[in-house]
C-alpha cells in the first residue's frame, strides 16, 4: 500500500471512529461500525477484534468523563456487575483467537438483529417503573418459605448478565456495550440515562481486560487502533453530550440505519 492509498485508509478509520463514537457514547454498539471497518483494513478474525479494543477502551473513558462531570454515574451496588464483566471479558478474549474468522460473521448476524429491535425499542421503557437494586449492607437474609428476596434474585440475574456480557465482549465485541446498558436498564431498572453512564464502567472494564489479552497474544494492530480511537474519542464526548441533553432518540435512529446497512453488507457480501 503507497503512502497516499495509506493516508486516506486512516483518515476513512477516524471518520467511522467518529461516528461510531457518537453512537456508542450513547447506547453502546459502537462496534457494530469499526469491527466490520477493521476486518476490510487489516483482515478479519482476532486481530480485527483484538486491534478495535483499543478504541473501545478510549470511547468509554471519554464518554465515562463526561458522565461523571454530569453525576450521572452510579456506582455503588453495580460494581460486582462491573467485575464480572472484566472477569467474562477475559475468558472470552482467551478464546477468541481460537474462534475461525469465518464465525465471527455468523455471531454478527445473530446478535445484531436482535439490538436493533431493543434499541429501537428503547423509548417504551422510558415510562417503566423506576426500582433500583443496590447492595445491601447487612446482608440479604432468607423469606419465610426459604426463598431469597427478590431483590436478591434479581442481583444475582445482573451478575450474570454482566458475566454474560463481558464474555461476549472479549469474544466478538460489536454490541457488548448495549449488552450492558440494556442489563442495568431492564434488570436492575436503573434509570435510562443513569443506566447508558454506570454502563460505561462495566464497558471500560470489559475492554481494558481484552485489550490487555488480545496484546500479550500479538492480535493488537496498534497504529491502527490509535487512529479509530481519535475519532471515537471525538465522537464519545460529542455522544455523550447529547446524551445529557435528552438527544437519545437521534443516537438510536443513527445506530439503526447504519447497523441495517451493516447487516445489509454482511447478507450480501
Amino acid at each position: 500500500m503507497n503512502g497516499f492509498s495509506e493516508f486516506f485508509l486512516n483518515l476513512l478509520l477516524v471518520i467511522v471512529g467518529f461516528v461510531a463514537g457518537i453512537i456508542d457514547s450513547v447506547a453502546g454498539g459502537g462496534g457494530l461500525i469499526t469491527v466490520p471497518t477493521l476486518s476490510i483494513a487489516i483482515g478479519p478474525g482476532a486481530l480485527a477484534i483484538g486491534t478495535n479494543k483499543v478504541a473501545a477502551v478510549c470511547s468509554s473513558l471519554f464518554a465515562l468523563l463526561v458522565y461523571l462531570r454530569g453525576g450521572h454515574v452510579e456506582i455503588k451496588g453495580h460494581r460486582r456487575f462491573a467485575l464480572l464483566t472484566g472477569v467474562g471479558a477475559l475468558l472470552g478474549a482467551m478464546l477468541s483467537p481460537h474462534i475461525p474468522p469465518p464465525a465471527y460473521r455468523w455471531i454478527l448476524l445473530t446478535v445484531c438483529p436482535v439490538i436493533l429491535w431493543v434499541v429501537y425499542r428503547k423509548d417504551l421503557w422510558a415510562k417503566a417503573k423506576v426500582q433500583q437494586i443496590v447492595e445491601d449492607p447487612n446482608g440479604a437474609e432468607p423469606s419465610s418459605d426459604g426463598t431469597m428476596p427478590k431483590a436478591s434474585h434479581a442481583r444475582c440475574l445482573l451478575w450474570a448478565a454482566g458475566f454474560a456480557c463481558g464474555f461476549y465482549d472479549g469474544i466478538a465485541g460489536p454490541g457488548g456495550g448495549t449488552l450492558m446498558f440494556l442489563s442495568l436498564f431492564l434488570v436492575a431498572k436503573v434509570p435510562l440515562l443513569t443506566a447508558m453512564a454506570t454502563a460505561k464502567i462495566a464497558n471500560l472494564s470489559s475492554a481494558s481486560v481484552s485489550l490487555a489479552s488480545f496484546a500479550v497474544t500479538g492480535h493488537v494492530l496498534w497504529t491502527k487502533g490509535l487512529w479509530v480511537a481519535l475519532g471515537i474519542s471525538t465522537g464519545a464526548l460529542i455522544g455523550a453530550n447529547f446524551a445529557t441533553r435528552n438527544a437519545a432518540p437521534v443516537a438510536r435512529a443513527m445506530l439503526l440505519v447504519l447497523a441495517s446497512l451493516l447487516l445489509i453488507r454482511l447478507l450480501f457480501t
